[in-house]
């Protein structure tokens, strides 16, 4: 089991009659994946056939099998003449479908997995991308020595530049910020 710190704040008052925010760190276990059965799968296509077809758009869905990726997720292709509207813009409307296709998951099953919907191979195109991009800012690491802040990303874009990058010897990432302003920050270990 992994341990997540979570921060419970606390207001204090201070002579000054101002408030202060103080911060005592608890750390609860955070529930790992789960394998993906016959259930999940089921329900898995089950919500993104409806989905789809709730929202008209004219597409192919296709279940690539557990063989193929990994038993911890449910993994889509779809293709199709709407497709551009199922991703959105940077991929938004996309990730927003696997949230609610998981949330569901984990309701109704109470199995936590991981969704992807790849249309038209976006999701291929895009990890490419951002990898391509955090190596391109370790190499400026390492030859100025200095650290790299990319842009604000998802956390899943986020996750991909990690991964990119942990093999990596001479560098070291990390997320600094919060909210929509996170980035990932590159620097020599």
């Amino acid at each position: 089991m992994i341990e997540a710190t979570i921060e419970d704040d606390k207001e204090k008052s201070s002579k000054s009659g101002l408030t202060k925010k103080s911060s005592n760190k608890k750390t609860s276990p955070v529930r790992e994946m789960d394998d993906v059965d016959e259930d999940t799968e089921k329900l898995a296509v089950d919500l993104v056939n409806y989905i789809l077809s709730s929202l008209e758009v004219d597409v192919k869905t296709f279940f690539r099998d557990q063989d193929d990726f990994d038993n911890k997720s449910v993994y889509f292709e779809i293709e199709g003449d709407d497709s551009g509207l199922i991703i959105g813009r940077k991929g938004e409307t996309l990730r927003s479908l696997e949230f609610l296709i998981s949330f569901i998951i984990k309701r109704q099953l109470d199995k936590k997995v991981r969704v992807i919907l790849d249309v038209e191979g976006y999701q291929e195109r895009r990890r490419q991308n951002i990898a391509s991009l955090a190596e391109s800012a370790a190499e400026k690491v390492i030859k100025s020595g200095k650290p790299v802040k990319m842009d604000p990303m998802s956390p899943f874009d986020r996750r991909i530049v990690h991964l990119a990058l942990e093999k990596e010897s001479k560098i070291t990432t990390e997320s600094q910020g919060s909210g929509s302003r996170r980035q990932v920050v590159i620097k020599l270990k």
